[in-house]
């Protein structure tokens, strides 16, 4: 085994409040979280995987597991399910060592005071034994001893003693039937006396008189039930019906659906406005077009004119020639009258081709492809005018829709609500009619369950208050009496019957049961003195082992002088020096007076406990060191000692030991952070809750 044992994961689920915990341990590991918050669970599960069922806490069913590293070769998990615990291996790496040991590693609940699985706590010698002496050997004789006759307390003729054992029953058994048979004589001497008789009687009338109080209780708390449940059906009236509040939500429906239905409609108009934005053009520029190609087949005519006269010219020229000026003449106009033209049309072509390709994107190739672009862009212009004639529509339905909205809302809540806060008001009004719906409900069955009837309430106050458990069992208390009753008035019958019961004879002759029942007192007798026998020598035995225990105390403060035991209560407290036991007591020095432990206070008491706990482990455990498990253990210390605390529980794990604090106290949070930021021990932090 390891020389040092340290928790290295704690992984949890199902804590209570706590749906999830994990935590890689470090040197001081601090938890903090508000009250109420999980702390407790964390704290027993803990104590639950480590330690068993040896402690008392909280029936859960937590999962997780806590992995140890120093065990063993490998780490070791625990689980609240498994077999073994932490103390099984304890035993085989420190043979003799106590079970107790958990008890000084724990501080659970805010209760630094040092405690043992049986030992009284204020009983500070016998539990410094436990952990300071070889009390275990004296133990496992003693526990062969019967515990209740430890306890018995003979003097004379007379044994005082308590307890389960079989032994002690047996006894009390036979001092029960001998008590039994002896009443039985006294009975049949007397025969009954009148008085059970007449108490009985009394206590049945106090319990009709209270069970009288309960039926006027529970009929006044029948008209207050019933008038609750009229006042929540007016609020229940005072609200929207569920048909008002299905047409809202259709309407609302609706109006959302047409507001869609608009926004795709402009989408679309959009669309088509983009498509059809350059039809203008497109037409006037077709109508351009279509006249500069028509006028283009001109020429032909003019240059058959210009050839027909240079021909004319060149036979006119041999015949007569100042004739054949004319012709030459007409040529030449006609050639300069057609060539600017030509060159003028055909820039504007061009141009009208540039601009088609950048509207269309697109070569235009003749009059015929523009005239069917604007067929198509037509077609498309005149979906255009439809869409804008059907969003005006839709509009138009948007603000009917609008207006039903608004009037359904008036009859609700006035101002009329804007459109984002329209599900949330009829969920409101909707969620306030189930839960008034559902305390109606409540109230009924509540009601049905008094099974009292409207002519029966009670209107005035009464002065005592329902309480149907009480109720119950002031009834079943009442019949139960007038049953005994009923026995008592049956005196002679019923004492034959117990006579039969004690004696098992069944018998009618009175002088057979009476010599039968003298016969049980004898035996009872026997059995009753055999029991004391042994009682009487079990305690004798046990007075032995009290007499050597006795020895065992000056084991108990040669250790107390020990440096290893004062030391750390001295740093703890910052005061304490040394202890001795007086009597049962543990006693003090500061160096100048003693102090009993019950004298001191309880911030002194936490510090001297938990100087005390680290010394007897340190001391059990020799150059090994463990973990301290701290449940808000500084909780009740004053400022000053918390500091001082802090800084030892620190140093603490400085020289090896592992810290666990869990704290729900802002204070004690605060010191823990700042000390472990100024020290070499490696520190982790978390928060639940």
């Amino acid at each position: 085994m390891s020389s040092n044992i340290r928790i290295k994961q704690i992984s949890a689920r199902k804590l209570g409040p706590v749906d999830k915990f994990t935590l890689k341990a470090e040197d001081i590991n601090l938890v903090y979280g508000k009250n109420e918050s999980g702390k407790t669970f964390l704290v027993e599960f803990i104590i639950s995987c480590l330690f068993g069922k040896n402690w008392s806490v909280r029936e859960t069913s937590p999962e997780g597991k806590i992995t140890v590293k120093g065990l063993d070769k490998k780490d070791t998990d625990f689980s609240p399910s498994s077999s073994g615990s932490l103390n099984d291996y304890l035993k085989q790496g420190f043979p003799g060592i106590p079970p107790e040991i958990e008890r000084l590693l724990i501080v659970k609940g805010a209760k630094a005071e040092i405690t043992t699985s049986e030992s009284n706590p204020e009983n500070h010698l016998e539990i410094l034994k436990n952990y300071l002496s070889g009390k275990k050997i004296l133990k496992e004789i003693d526990d062969k001893i019967l515990k209740s006759c430890k306890k018995a307390d003979i003097e004379k003729n007379t044994i005082n003693i308590a307890g389960g054992a079989a032994i002690v029953k047996a006894r009390n058994n036979a001092a029960e039937k001998l008590e039994q048979v002896k009443k039985l004589l006294d009975d049949l001497n007397s025969r009954y006396s009148l008085g059970p008789l007449v108490d009985c009687k009394r206590y049945i009338e106090k319990l009709e008189e209270k069970k009288k109080h309960y039926e006027e209780a529970r009929r006044h708390y029948a008209f207050t039930l019933n008038r609750d449940i009229e006042n929540l059906r007016a609020r229940l009236q005072e609200l929207p019906g569920e048909e008002h509040l299905k047409k809202l939500s259709a309407e609302i429906s609706n109006w959302r659906r047409l507001k869609n239905e608009a926004g795709e409609i402009r989408e679309e108009i959009k669309s088509k406005e983009d498509t059809v934005k350059h039809l203008t053009w497109l037409e006037e520029a077709c109508a351009t077009y279509t006249s500069m190609i028509d006028e283009d087949s001109s020429p032909g005519f003019y240059r058959g004119l210009v050839i027909t006269a240079i021909a004319a010219a060149a036979v006119l020229l041999f015949i007569y020639p100042l004739i054949a000026l004319i012709p030459l003449l007409i040529a030449a106009g006609t050639i300069l009258f057609i060539k600017p033209r030509s060159i003028s049309y055909d820039t504007e072509i061009d141009n009208i081709k540039e601009s088609y390709r950048e509207h269309f994107a697109e070569e235009l190739k003749d009059s015929s492809t523009m005239k069917s672009k604007i067929a198509r862009l037509t077609e498309v212009r005149h979906k255009l005018e439809a869409a804008r004639e059907n969003l005006l529509k839709v509009e138009e339905k948007i603000n009917e829709a609008g207006s039903k909205i608004e009037r359904c809302f008036l009859d609700i809540t006035k101002p009329v609500p804007e459109e984002k806060e329209w599900d949330e008001i009829i969920k409101q009004h909707e969620n306030a009619k189930k839960e008034i719906e559902k305390e109606i409900n409540k109230c009924s069955n509540e009601f049905a369950s008094l099974k009292v009837k409207e002519e029966d309430f009670i209107k005035s106050d009464v002065s005592f208050e329902y309480d149907e458990k009480g109720e119950r069992e002031t009834i079943e208390e009442l019949q139960r009496q007038q049953d005994i009753l009923q026995k008592l008035r049956e005196p002679l019958e019923e004492l034959r019957i117990r006579i039969r019961q004690v004696t098992s004879l069944q018998s009618e002759k009175d002088e057979e049961l009476i010599n039968c029942l003298l016969e049980a007192r004898r035996k009872a007798q026997e059995e009753y003195r055999q029991a004391t026998a042994e009682i009487i020598g079990s305690a004798c035995l046990a007075g032995v082992i009290e007499y050597i225990s006795g020895k065992e105390e000056e084991k108990v403060r040669s250790a107390l002088e020990q440096d290893e035991m004062k030391e750390p209560v001295e740093k703890f407290t910052a005061k304490y020096k040394s202890f001795k036991l007086k009597e049962n007591k543990l006693y003090l020095s500061d160096g100048y007076a003693e102090y009993s432990l019950d004298e001191v206070s309880d911030g002194a008491r936490e510090q001297i406990f938990l100087g005390l706990r680290i010394g007897m482990a340190a001391r059990l455990l020799g150059r090994n060191r463990m973990f301290f498990i701290l449940d808000d253990a500084f909780q009740y210390s004053d400022w000053k000692r918390r500091e001082n605390m802090v800084d030892r529980a620190v140093a603490l794990s400085e020289s090896g030991w592992q810290v666990f604090y869990f704290t729900m106290d802002d204070h004690i949070r605060d010191l823990f952070k700042k000390r472990a930021d100024k020290s070499s021990a490696g520190f982790s932090y978390s928060e639940i809750g």
